[in-house]
């Protein structure tokens, strides 16, 4: 069995649907980071990160697919350590739920930076809320 040994985590001070408005573009933009702070530090370079998302957003247009991404390090250029889309439509199926989760092996020690960021594939989206994106780091099995 693994172990918690660090956990952080970041939302906006009321996170429910509606209390944010993030349009998005065709480019990746940073919607959520664990830095500063919030950045995840580890004490073991065998230890992982297990990384946790989840993103209100709504389709603006027909036919609207969306692009989410992890980055570790760096904001648009860092090591991209997990990708994933979804699809919805303006009207009845506009509004969606995009919850995820990644296990990350940095490699590393000290501070590790983490980047959710997200992108239009296709259509038109903005973000809405809730946004969360949080990171513990977790001890190798004993």
């Amino acid at each position: 069995m693994s172990l918690l040994n660090e956990f952080n985590s970041t939302s906006p001070v009321s996170n429910t649907s509606g209390t944010v408005a993030i349009p998005l573009l065709l480019t990746f933009r940073v919607i959520a980071s664990l830095n500063g702070p919030r950045t995840v530090t580890i004490d073991n370079s065998s230890n992982k990160v297990q990384l946790e998302a989840t993103i209100g957003w709504a389709a603006n247009a027909a036919e609207t697919t969306v692009e989410f991404a992890i980055l570790r390090d760096n904001p648009n250029t860092g090591t991209v350590i997990f990708t994933t889309r979804q699809s919805g439509e303006a009207g009845s199926d506009a509004n969606q739920n995009t919850t995820f989760e990644h296990i990350d092996l940095p490699k590393t020690t000290g501070d590790v930076l983490y980047y959710l960021e997200a992108r239009v594939v296709t259509g038109s989206a903005t973000v809405i809320g809730p946004v969360t994106f949080s990171g513990a780091e977790i001890l190798p099995n004993p």
